[in-house]
């Protein structure tokens, strides 16, 4: 495995890794495609090397941009329109016409090749949606955070490849359950248990990351060095992460119906049931540590 990991003691690890390089995707053995799925509905993060859709070369090899502020995904809709005009999303990245289209070419060849693979080592979910947004920017110095899903009813599954010949290097912290509870007595949030899953989680970063920083200063965290060509998988709602370095990358959001969740306690509507209530495990996965004087 290429990828590196620093893993912090006072941290549960959440990595699990997969090297596919001499691997039959096509066909994959069932204890591979079990321990996928088991490890995914676990709430770990997959790091899966040696899966190759066509033209990844290629989208290596494109220039990253570097811009002043953040810059939100562009999903593929947006890229593969035909009207290459001044407000096309991707004349800011690449400023040429030819450039773009043939953007958008190895786009096509790059999705259509890369949701075979996935789906061979998935095969027991049938997603019910799927969503590609690229980042071709450079970033870094995110905070941890919990991504917020929309409502919906299905099990979120998020796909990211490093599309950089240099690592894309990420900060892990603690789960959502972990973080719940640590801190469901200190800051009340058994106040929360009426809101719906968007709004308890907007609440949870509100309390939590907001007001005591927890992103900034106190939460341990590991450091995952993802290599070029590189996947993580995770449901992002579940575990805090931030980037530290990135240049491109590509994620493959799909939505999978709740009832092809086979652990039944993981399916998120249930896992954040439990939370708001304090019926999960309380184990304590983390040691909080308070921020030192100068």
């Amino acid at each position: 495995m290429l990828s590196q990991f620093s893993l912090n003691p006072n941290l549960k690890n959440p990595f699990v890794e997969f090297d596919l390089t001499h691997s039959d995707i096509l066909a994959p053995s069932r204890e591979l495609v079990d321990s996928l799925q088991n490890n995914f509905e676990d709430g770990n993060i997959l790091i899966i090397e040696g899966l190759v859709p066509e033209s990844l070369e290629y989208f290596l090899d494109q220039p990253a941009v570097r811009f002043s502020e953040w810059v939100p995904p562009v999903e593929d809709h947006e890229i593969l329109n035909d009207n290459i005009l001044s407000t096309h999303p991707f004349w800011a990245f690449y400023p040429h016409e030819p450039t773009i289209r043939r953007f958008q070419h190895h786009l096509r060849l790059f999705q259509e090749s890369w949701e075979p693979l996935q789906k061979n080592l998935f095969p027991r979910y049938e997603y019910k949606r799927r969503y590609w947004s690229w980042r071709m920017n450079q970033m870094d110095l995110g905070y941890l955070h919990l991504d917020v899903p929309p409502l919906y009813k299905e099990h979120q599954m998020r796909s990211f490849m490093n599309l950089s010949r240099r690592a894309r290097i990420i900060e892990v912290g603690p789960s959502l359950e972990s973080l719940i509870a640590k801190y469901y007595s200190s800051e009340k949030l058994d106040e929360l248990k009426h809101l719906n899953a968007t709004d308890y989680l907007q609440e949870i970063k509100s309390r939590l990351f907001k007001k005591l920083k927890l992103d900034e200063h106190y939460l341990p965290r590991h450091v995952l060095r993802l290599a070029p060509g590189a996947i993580w998988i995770s449901h992002s709602s579940l575990i805090t992460h931030g980037i530290v370095y990135g240049e491109k990358t590509v994620c493959l959001e799909t939505r999978i119906p709740a009832e092809q969740i086979r652990k039944k306690e993981r399916i998120f509507s249930r896992i954040l049931e439990d939370v708001k209530h304090q019926r999960s495990s309380t184990c304590d996965d983390f040691k909080v540590h308070q921020a030192q004087s100068p």
